[in-house]
């Protein structure tokens, strides 16, 4: 008998913890949800900078669907205007800096979380202007993703859809003024820096 209530309450114990850990994880899934829907909806200028860290460790896949695609799209243009501010203030990779982890990994999604992007204010290029500033920056697609603002979206082969790659730059970049000057045929010459009207280049 007694070994009987041993188990009982031991299984009552388990039951009590896996509760609890539900319970506390579901809290948390909440207010992650809430802190993506306040920095959705609220311009850049007005972000709580307390919180912009804790939003940008949020886990986009683990949100509601309808909020995983816009979330990304804010938290790359969060990082774009991060990296504009460095290269025009010091600071980031380029002064030295470690790069931030994953920086170059690619976001895994489609025509949807390009639009998002979009709207969070960047731009297509094509991968022949991307492959374009390489050649004349000397810059990687690596060192392009980390200490500038190239986004890459891959998109996975999946039934009978086909793999595909979209490439970004948000449109305060350098390198994405350069794109522009290059589509218009006002291409610089040789190397300097940012504030000229030439090609910047990495180390």
């Amino acid at each position: 008998m007694k070994r009987l209530h041993y188990c009982l309450f031991a299984l009552l114990a388990c039951l009590c913890a896996s509760g609890l850990a539900r319970a506390k994880a579901k809290k948390h899934e909440s207010k992650a949800t809430a802190l993506v829907e306040l920095f959705l909806k609220t311009p850049v200028d007005q972000l709580p900078a307390d919180e912009v860290d804790e939003f940008m460790a949020v886990d986009a896949q683990k949100l509601p669907e309808r909020l995983r695609g816009p979330c990304e799209a804010k938290k790359a243009q969060l990082r774009a205007l991060r990296k504009v501010y460095e290269l025009e203030n010091g600071g980031g990779p380029r002064s030295g800096a470690p790069a931030p982890k994953g920086c170059s990994a690619p976001l895994e999604g489609g025509e949807a979380l390009v639009q998002y992007l979009g709207k969070a204010g960047f731009a297509l290029i094509t991968r022949q202007e991307k492959d374009w500033l390489a050649a004349n920056t000397h810059c990687t697609q690596k060192q392009m993703m980390c200490e500038f603002s190239l986004t890459v979206v891959q998109r996975k082969a999946k039934d009978k859809r086909k793999p595909k790659t979209w490439y970004l730059l948000h449109a305060k970049d350098p390198l994405y003024m350069l794109v522009g000057m290059k589509r218009q045929g006002q291409v610089p010459q040789g190397s300097g820096s940012f504030g000229e009207s030439s090609f910047p280049t990495c180390r």
